[in-house]
C-alpha cells in the first residue's frame, strides 16, 4: 500500500514526487509539496450521489486493489448527519456502495448518538475493519 511520497532528486534538485511503500515511509518528513492536487478537484461535490448532499470528513483506506472511503454527509444542512461508504478503483471516480448510509444516529432519544454521528476514522486489523465515529450535539 502506498501511503506517502518522497521528492525525487535530479542533480540535487527536487523534480517530482514518487510514491513510497508504507513499510519504508518516514512520516516525519512529509511536506505539503509532496502531494499533488488532481485538476478535477473537487472530485465529490455538494449534490453528488443524491440531491442536497453535503459531504465531509472523508477517511480513505485501500483494501486490496480497491479504495474505500467512509465519509459523513447530510441533506441540505438539516443536521441529520450519516456515515456513508464509497468505493473506487482509481481514487478519483467514486461509487456510493451501498446506496444507503452504513451508520446513522440512534432513534432512541437517550442514546449517546441520538443527535448526530460524523467524522469516521477507519482502522484495519487483520480481517476486521473498525470504524470510530464522533457524536455531535447540534
Amino acid at each position: 500500500m502506498i501511503a506517502a511520497c518522497s521528492p525525487s532528486k535530479n542533480n540535487g534538485k527536487t523534480t517530482t514526487a514518487t510514491p513510497i511503500p508504507v513499510a519504508t515511509a518516514d512520516f516525519t518528513k512529509l511536506k505539503p509539496s509532496c502531494f499533488i492536487q488532481d485538476p478535477a478537484n473537487p472530485l465529490i461535490t455538494m449534490g453528488s450521489f443524491f440531491a442536497g448532499s453535503n459531504w465531509n470528513d472523508p477517511h480513505v483506506i485501500k483494501v486490496g486493489s480497491q479504495f474505500v472511503m467512509y465519509t459523513s454527509a447530510d441533506i441540505n444542512f438539516a443536521k441529520n448527519i450519516k456515515i456513508y461508504r464509497l468505493i473506487s478503483s482509481d481514487g478519483k471516480n467514486w461509487l456510493l456502495s451501498p446506496s444507503t448510509a452504513v451508520f446513522e444516529k440512534s432513534t432512541n432519544p437517550m442514546a449517546w448518538d441520538s443527535q448526530s454521528t460524523e467524522t469516521p476514522a477507519v482502522v484495519i486489523r487483520i480481517t476486521e475493519i473498525s470504524i470510530f465515529i464522533n457524536k455531535n450535539h447540534l
